[in-house]
């Protein structure tokens, strides 16, 4: 399994240490309203009924992965124009201004003509051409696009990305902090992009889709937690 270091202490604790009344006071003041948190394993048999499939065009691939922290696999088939993703199936409860969204993934190297992205979405995926150019729906996350590196990616409408100069082939934990002012984008904890420009303005769903249009690969993601902050 991979470890998150969000546990908040290493070595052992007195009884009185880490004894809470509940879960949520063992991560914030009982007097503090929780913004709407969410927490995501990808074990198991089968995909979390919270989660819903949907594509445009053609017969696609998506399953658990039965490797060793395999996770869920979305794979980018060969077929033309096709699409397809998972996420909350409309409800959106991310703020685009104030929100974070942590994922651990790979992206496999994506030939000529495909794409993956990872993030917070409005709506559903909608690229149907160009994988970068038509990823018009409002989001923030990371995208892979053919062989090239993992870009840090926003849409207001129009989409625009970053090169952050880092292969996106093995598992590494990706962070996209969405500001008042900007989007923060950190990689296995370093940031690596901050970003101004063409920022979603749109409320947000958790979302990880494929984009074919001739190219082939797969993504496959282990975790994922998203809260408004």
């Amino acid at each position: 399994m991979h470890n998150l270091l969000n546990v908040g202490f290493v070595g052992i604790l007195t009884k009185a240490e880490n004894e809470y009344a509940s879960m949520y006071e063992s991560r914030s003041a009982l007097t503090t309203v929780q913004e709407q948190h969410f927490v995501e394993w990808f074990s198991g048999k089968q995909l979390s009924n919270i989660w819903t499939y949907g594509y445009i065009g053609g017969s696609n691939t998506h399953a658990m992965n039965d490797d060793v922290n395999g996770g869920y696999e979305l794979g980018v088939g060969s077929g033309v124009n096709y699409v397809q993703w998972i996420n909350f199936n409309g409800k959106q409860q991310y703020n685009p201004t104030g929100s974070v969204c942590i994922s651990i993934h790979r992206m496999d190297s994506v030939a000529q003509r495909g794409a993956v992205l990872v993030g917070l979405m409005n709506g559903n995926s909608n690229a149907t051409s160009n994988p970068h150019d038509a990823v018009t729906s409002h989001h923030a996350g990371f995208l892979k696009q053919h062989e090239n590196n993992i870009y840090a990616s926003s849409s207001d409408g129009t989409c625009t990305s970053t090169d952050t100069t880092i292969g996106g082939d093995a598992y590494k934990t990706y962070k996209s902090e969405l500001g008042s002012a900007n989007i923060k984008f950190y990689i296995d904890g370093s940031l690596e992009i901050t970003k101004t420009d063409h920022r979603p303005t749109n409320i947000l769903q958790p979302s990880m889709s494929g984009y074919h249009k001739g190219g082939q690969g797969s993504a496959l993601i282990t975790y994922m937690e998203c809260y408004n902050t």
